[in-house]
């Protein structure tokens, strides 16, 4: 399975730059540019804070390392995947965000959004 990057970057006519004519710069976007891409989103979405935390691209390498975390993934694997260096603890002191660490009582947005195709008042669908 090849391994690329979710973001890529463009070229000036949308298309994906291919790797045969991109430099590393190139082919992967910083950091900083895709959390000015989600901060963007989120500002014209009118979602400027989700469980009182703002958003920012943060939450794209804590969601998976937190869920790496609870299923027991040892910090040197969660390292390599998350691009960390090897004796980093990010992975376990920064972007490890458990159940109880975010208080999720303050206003979420996203709790409006319904999950499987259904509101919580209705039954749910069947899925195969």
């Amino acid at each position: 399975m090849p391994v690329k990057p979710l973001f890529r970057a463009l070229t000036t006519t949308g298309n994906p730059r291919r790797r045969k004519n991109a430099t590393v710069r190139g082919l992967f976007l910083t950091g900083r540019a895709v959390n000015e891409m989600i901060k963007a989103r989120a500002e014209n979405a009118g979602v400027a804070l989700i469980n009182g935390l703002k958003v920012t691209s943060h939450s794209l390498r804590a969601g998976p390392n937190t869920d790496m975390a609870k299923a027991l993934v040892p910090l040197a694997d969660r390292n390599t995947v998350g691009d960390w260096t090897p004796d980093s603890t990010l992975a376990e002191d920064v972007y490890n965000w458990p159940d109880g660490t975010i208080d999720t009582s303050k206003n979420d947005p996203l709790d409006a959004v319904p999950l499987w195709g259904r509101y919580d008042d209705q039954e749910p669908a069947d899925h195969p």
